[in-house]
């Protein structure tokens, strides 16, 4: 596959403030979920490798395309409401989970994803993007897992003031990833009290919620960064509801 240029900031899509949540109005432009790089989106996951959902019957998504859950990006948005109102960049949309929660909670936000899923700007490789679209100040997304480091340094390398990443809680014990936490002031750990089912979507479908817990603890890994410098992380828990939303 042939390598792309990186993106040039006047090829970024301008940031779009939802109109009234409440009327269901307002642009598409966001998510939640994965994407591959150009060089990785042919790749396929090991032979025998069944992913999240290993424990619950589902083979692992080719591209680690698993929506997020309102369960886990709704307490995100009620702890850290001040650092997204700046606007919110969501760079693995996937099929609009978390900008739409965003949208439900009058946050404004614009999405990319290399995947085409029907929500927001696809063909848009953010491994390569340059700069962050104009009027925003926060990066908040659900990074494919195989990616994870990468996008952490990609997207701590944009001009944003604040970062939250979601992700496995064992990437703390993981030796070049706590590496990058400590080299990088991580401000703090949002750790999931309670599993939560992350479903793949295959042909267009979410799989069937078996109603079995979790096999996943998750976190949010968050980085403040237009604040006084911290000694060290600090961890916090969030119950996430367990309610289904229409």
């Amino acid at each position: 596959m042939t390598a792309r240029a990186p993106t040039e900031p006047s090829e970024l899509p301008a940031l779009v403030t939802a109109p009234d949540a409440r009327k269901g109005h307002g642009v598409a432009l966001g998510g939640g979920g994965g994407y591959l790089t150009a060089g990785q989106a042919t790749s396929r996951p090991p032979k025998g490798s069944r992913g999240l959902g290993a424990a619950r019957g589902f083979d692992r998504e080719k591209d680690d395309f698993y929506p997020t859950p309102d369960a886990l990006i709704d307490p995100l948005v009620a702890r850290h409401r001040r650092w997204l109102d700046g606007g919110v960049w969501e760079p693995a949309c996937g099929d609009g989970a978390i900008c739409k929660a965003l949208q439900r909670h009058g946050v404004a936000s614009v999405g990319t994803d290399l995947v085409a899923r029907g929500y927001g700007w696809s063909r848009r490789d953010f491994l390569m993007e340059l700069k962050p679209p104009a009027d925003v100040d926060a990066i908040v997304t659900n990074p494919p897992f195989r990616l994870w480091r990468e996008f952490a340094e990609h997207a701590l390398g944009m001009d944003v003031g604040f970062v939250a990443l979601l992700g496995r809680l064992q990437l703390l014990e993981g030796k070049r990833v706590s590496a990058l936490f400590q080299e990088t002031q991580l401000t703090s750990v949002m750790v999931s009290a309670g599993r939560v089912n992350m479903l793949p979507v295959v042909d267009g479908v979410k799989a069937a919620d078996k109603g079995h817990n979790g096999m996943i603890a998750w976190a949010w890994f968050v980085w403040v960064r237009r604040r006084a410098v911290h000694d060290r992380p600090a961890i916090e828990w969030f119950t996430p509801e367990k309610a289904v939303r229409s």
